[in-house]
């Protein structure tokens, strides 16, 4: 799910580069195009890059809803206020706003947004106007980008779903084939399962109470490693940094395993 969120966000953020772009190539050329609103949208696209590159690692998704909507704004008070083609710009702003702000941060976000489209065309006056005939070219632009978009979040949710499906075919397989195995082959079983759904290079079923009685010296390896970590007090999901059997540090995600509230195995 995390994958697929990435890569909506970045469908997003190309598909808004491609407005930037647009507003460049269609209204330089309209009839009233004013050269001071060019070096305005050089700053702003300059600034809005350099404040991508500072708040994607970060993740200050509020800050840069803020300045997406402040950029979108420009476009709208330039192009026509509420009959802007570049009101999609702030319609595709609050649609990944919504994946990732919380609600009181997402309406305050939006009300600000109707605040000042609401008022700035009042003192500043919208100068460039397209022709039908480039409005047209500009309308079919954006159509084919939103499709392509459309198509590209298609394919992500398909391979999404694909990816899900295997795994639960490998849980359907393991819950089909433990109701049948020997309760010496159960921890084999498991771990082949936790492998091949996590796609994990080494995975163990470590019981507490009971010794591998398949003579699996890795497993028993590990078994001791988490007696002497404490591991039977624990009560959630962490991840560890252990020394495996060749002495190595080794990055683990424990899970224990609970019952009646004791902690079983891992």
């Amino acid at each position: 799910m995390n994958r697929l969120l990435y890569e909506f966000r970045l469908v997003i953020y190309l598909f808004q580069w491609v407005l930037l772009l647009a507003f460049f190539f269609f209204y330089m050329n309209a009839p009233n195009w004013d050269y001071r609103v060019f070096t305005v949208f050089l700053m702003v696209a300059s600034v809005y890059a350099v404040i991508l590159v500072y708040a994607i690692p970060k993740r200050l998704w509020f800050l840069l809803g803020l300045i997406d909507m402040a950029v979108a704004i420009f476009f709208i008070v330039q192009t026509g206020k509420w009959n802007s083609p570049f009101m999609l710009f702030a319609y595709t702003t609050l649609l990944w706003l919504m994946l990732i702000l919380r609600l009181e941060q997402l309406l305050l976000i939006v009300g600000l947004f109707v605040i000042v489209i609401s008022l700035l065309p009042e003192i500043i006056d919208f100068t460039m106007i397209l022709s039908q005939t480039r409005l047209n070219q500009l309308r079919l632009l954006l159509d084919i980008t939103i499709w392509v978009s459309v198509l590209f979040w298609a394919r992500a949710v398909l391979r999404l779903m694909r990816y899900l499906y295997a795994k639960s075919y490998q849980v359907y397989l393991f819950l089909v084939k433990v109701a049948s195995v020997p309760a010496s082959q159960l921890c084999s079983v498991t771990e082949h399962m936790v492998r091949k759904v996590f796609h994990a290079q080494q995975a163990y079923l470590c019981l507490y109470q009971e010794h591998d009685a398949e003579g699996n010296w890795k497993r028993e390896f590990f078994l001791h490693t988490l007696l002497d970590a404490r591991a039977d007090k624990w009560r959630r999901f962490s991840v560890q940094t252990l020394n495996d059997y060749t002495g190595k540090e080794d990055t683990y995600a424990c899970i224990p395993l609970l019952l009646d509230g004791e902690a079983w195995g891992s």
